[in-house]
């Protein structure tokens, strides 16, 4: 499955074919799903909502991380 993810091609081998969750993504590269927002095709995606939103080739994924700091 080919995903854009802050701009850069990724390609995900997954089982079953096709399906992968926003939760996977983000755990897959390695962020914490607690200091991240995430977009899909222009739209927000709640954290409650990451591990039931699936992901079609081809959507563009915007990924923020939250840091601390003052």
């Amino acid at each position: 499955m080919d995903l854009w993810i802050n701009g850069n091609h990724h390609n995900f081998d997954t089982e079953p074919a096709g399906q992968i969750t926003v939760a996977q993504v983000i755990e897959h590269l390695g962020w914490s799903a607690q200091r991240v927002a995430v977009e899909v095709n222009g739209l927000v995606v709640p954290k409650q909502e990451h591990d039931k939103t699936h992901l079609k080739s081809n959507d563009k994924v915007e990924v923020v991380t939250l840091i601390g700091g003052g």
